[in-house]
C-alpha cells in the first residue's frame, strides 16, 4: 500500500479494482438469477407435472372421467416417480465425473515427471 501511495497510483488501482468487482458482481448477479430460477422450476415441478396430467387425461377422450379415486391413485404414482426423476440430474453428474476420473491417469501419465521431486 506504501508503494502505491508512494507513486500516486491509488486512483489507478482503485478504478482497476472496481472495474474488476463490478464484472464479477453482474456475474454473480446473473448467477443468482440463473439460481433463483432453477429452484423455482425444481419447487413447483411436481405440481405442474400434476396438473398437466390430469388435464391430458381429462382432455384425452370424452370417456375420462376424472373423480377422487383417479386424482388420489396419480398423485400417489407421480409422488412415487419424484425422487428418482429429481435423483436422475446428480446421477448423471457423477457418471461424467467417474468417466473423467477414468481418464485422468492417461492423461496424467503422459506428462514428463516434474524436475527435483522424488517418488517414494
Amino acid at each position: 500500500l506504501k508503494v502505491l501511495k508512494l507513486y500516486a497510483w491509488e486512483p489507478s488501482f482503485i478504478r482497476e479494482v472496481d472495474s474488476i468487482r463490478n464484472k464479477e458482481l453482474s456475474y454473480l448477479r446473473k448467477y443468482l438469477y440463473l439460481d433463483c430460477s432453477i429452484t423455482f422450476v425444481h419447487e413447483c415441478a411436481p405440481i405442474l407435472v400434476a396438473l398437466a396430467t390430469f388435464v391430458v387425461y381429462t382432455l384425452s377422450s370424452p370417456d375420462n372421467v376424472f373423480n377422487a379415486e383417479k386424482a388420489f391413485v396419480s398423485l400417489s404414482l407421480l409422488n412415487i416417480l419424484r425422487f428418482p426423476l429429481f435423483m436422475f440430474p446428480t446421477i448423471l453428474s457423477s457418471l461424467v465425473q467417474v468417466k473423467s476420473l477414468e481418464q485422468s491417469p492417461a492423461i496424467l501419465s503422459r506428462l514428463p515427471p516434474a524436475r527435483g521431486t522424488r517418488l517414494r
